[in-house]
């Protein structure tokens, strides 16, 4: 199981395993959210995670295919879930026990040009 935790530390959410590949998001609404490109880890389902009974999880209809959970104690961005299929793409930073490798990153064509990844 690997654990991760937002950074007041009242939100924690356990998951059942985590690629140590990472998504790297540069989208319009990742790049206004986090003021640069978002770093995920691979989708998992509903049932390869769970948030402990003292999170403070609050979700936001960021699209009407997606919504967004952050904490509401801290404002750490948690995930970016899917609405069709509840994919769940978890801020790969909550997680500080796993290495991390960049595997790709996705739309590139909003990607700003004062930043750049070495990959």
């Amino acid at each position: 199981m690997i654990k991760g935790s937002c950074l007041c530390g009242k939100t924690q959410v356990n998951a059942d395993f985590m690629k140590n590949q990472i998504i790297v998001c540069h989208c319009s609404m990742c790049l206004k959210q986090a003021a640069g490109p978002i770093f995920y880890s691979y989708g998992l389902s509903l049932d390869d995670y769970r948030f402990t009974e003292t999170s403070e999880v609050a979700i936001f209809a960021s699209s009407e295919n997606a919504e967004r959970g952050f904490c509401q104690s801290c404002g750490t961005f948690l995930f970016m879930r899917y609405k069709k299929d509840t994919s769940t793409y978890f801020n790969i930073e909550l997680f500080d026990e796993i290495d991390k490798s960049l595997a790709k990153e996705i739309h590139l064509k909003d990607k700003k040009g004062y930043y750049s990844l070495t990959t």
